[in-house]
């Protein structure tokens, strides 16, 4: 049987995750290409900061819990990872993400870290890291074995999000032609 506690934590994360769609509709994410390596924010990018963090402000106190940072962080079009959002929180451990805060100019700070830790990889690295699984040197991988690592290491996909990424890559016999794929990849981020 559900405690009523444990449902008031999915209603919480499913309002979470309604605010964050709520609000990627509203406001256009500040492109990290826009903002060099030394963070500082326009006005406007303040504004936009401002509002997703009033947008998930639970307590109407002007404070963020710490569960909450990444989901923001992301929501606002940057891409840190778990590491790097635990980093900037100050390693935090794991039951101190349900009650620690930080206030506005503290989340800003965050979105800096984050944004200064953000490296996007080029189309070598890409290929790199997919050629390890071309067992057979001719420049194709097994859609299904890089499914499995997308999906179960690291940075974990979910299983819709890895279909999305792979729809039309596969030829008939499974296999991704992984330059191609990456080329593709790579323009639709443009």
């Amino acid at each position: 049987m559900v405690s009523p506690t444990q449902l008031e934590i999915i209603g919480a994360q499913k309002r979470s995750s309604l605010r964050l769609q709520l609000f990627n509709r509203l406001h256009r994410p500040i492109p990290a290409t826009q903002i060099s390596r030394m963070v500082e924010f326009t006005e406007d990018q303040l504004e936009d900061i401002k509002d997703g963090f009033e947008l998930y402000d639970r307590t109407g106190e002007g404070k963020l819990y710490f569960n909450q940072v990444g989901d923001l962080i992301r929501g606002l079009g940057f891409k840190p990872t778990n590491a790097n959002v635990m980093e900037a929180l100050g390693g935090p451990k794991k039951e101190e993400m349900n009650t620690k805060t930080c206030n506005f100019d503290e989340f800003v700070n965050h979105i800096k870290f984050c944004a200064e830790k953000q490296q996007d990889g080029t189309f070598e690295d890409f290929v790199e890291g997919l050629r390890v699984f071309d067992k057979e040197g001719n420049g194709t991988v097994m859609g299904a074995e890089v499914r499995h690592i997308l999906a179960t290491l690291g940075e974990k996909l979910t299983v819709e999000e890895v279909e999305i990424i792979f729809e039309g890559a596969e030829d008939a016999d499974g296999q991704i032609h992984y330059e191609n794929f990456i080329k593709e990849l790579m323009k639709e981020k443009e």
